[in-house]
């Protein structure tokens, strides 16, 4: 930001000057003090925009100014207001991030390579050529694009974006309503952090309701979001504390015709006791049932990859084949030497 404490040349090095625009007020040792909405500062010399400049030496899309003193995809509520809003603002990267929220709250992501399909998509809707809210819903979780993934693994969780109190009191009232679980009996490792605790809660409560809309039923005031595994299983802990969470076998290694060794990763997801038994479990594949037992009935795909979890893990990856003799020689020239010397 421009300095305006200092005088002459020295206020010529910040990126974003002072707005016209106020959005707020804030109190600094007794003093109230505007907020003003960031514009772009200019350079002095080329007349070019400082924050685009940087942007383009270093090979980034830049910021979209249209929507920097606006509020976000992330703050507005997943509802008709919150369409409203973000639409109102005219702006295609809020859409696209407005929608992409919306796809992870009905536990799908989009497809790798599917962001222009995203981008066309949420065009239609800036344009006004797509219609409101309610058709956006049934448009994504409804028809169920091509271009998104929708997980059958898929849990009412805690959102991490929001604060710990909006947490704690969405966990007071669920704890207060459900029926078929109680929230004295959470297990210790789900304790310790109010995130697993309410991941405990509010997918078993979302399971007791046997709920099917989870715009309405997965919301807790903004506090929960209904996520793919794919999401909740970057979260420590939070699969193991789920209601049937999704977690991962162990890391196994496959040789492929290209003389190569592929590292590959199974998951596993089931009734889960945090404790440490498996009572049951199936592979991501829905060809594949594995019971506690060890037996599996296995077809295609998963007969490959439950074959291969069944083999020594390597610690390489993409380790070539053809290197093999070598380091077998390597390991066996000593022996042979050492043999003439009686060692």
């Amino acid at each position: 930001q421009v300095a305006y404490w200092k005088a002459g040349t020295e206020r010529d090095f910040g990126m974003f000057a002072l707005g016209s625009d106020s959005l707020d007020t804030m109190t600094y040792f007794g003093k109230t003090f505007e907020v003003y909405c960031l514009e772009p500062q200019p350079d002095a010399a080329s007349g070019m925009e400082m924050p685009g400049a940087l942007a383009q030496v270093y090979g980034g899309a830049g910021l979209d100014f249209s929507a920097l003193c606006s509020r976000s995809a992330d703050a507005v509520a997943l509802n008709a207001d919150g369409y409203s809003e973000i639409l109102s603002q005219q702006s295609v990267s809020q859409m696209v991030a407005f929608i992409e929220r919306l796809i992870h709250h009905l536990g799908g992501t989009v497809k790798p390579g599917s962001q222009s399909t995203l981008q066309s998509f949420a065009q239609d809707y800036v344009d006004g050529t797509s219609g409101g809210f309610e058709e956006l819903a049934s448009a994504v979780g409804g028809s169920r694009p091509d271009w998104i993934n929708f997980d059958v693994h898929a849990k009412c969780v805690a959102r991490r974006d929001v604060q710990p109190e909006v947490i704690g009191k969405a966990l007071g009232w669920a704890c207060a309503q459900g029926t078929t679980f109680s929230c004295d009996d959470v297990p210790s490792q789900c304790k310790s952090n109010t995130y697993r605790l309410a991941d405990y809660v509010f997918s078993r409560y979302y399971e007791e309701l046997g709920a099917i809309n989870p715009l309405v039923d997965c919301s807790f005031q903004g506090a929960a979001i209904f996520a793919s595994s794919e999401v909740y299983g970057k979260w420590t802990g939070s699969a193991q504390c789920l209601d049937g969470g999704v977690v991962a076998m162990p890391t196994t290694t496959v040789p492929s015709g290209s003389g190569a060794v592929i590292t590959t990763t199974v998951a596993a997801s089931g009734t889960t006791d945090v404790a440490g038994s498996n009572s049951s479990r199936s592979d991501q594949h829905s060809d594949v049932t594995e019971l506690g037992t060890g037996t599996a009935t296995t077809t295609g795909t998963a007969k490959f990859l439950m074959s291969a979890a069944s083999r020594p893990v390597v610690a390489l990856s993409w380790f070539p084949a053809s290197l093999v003799p070598l380091h077998l020689l390597l390991l066996i020239l000593p022996v042979l030497a050492a043999a003439p010397l009686g060692l």
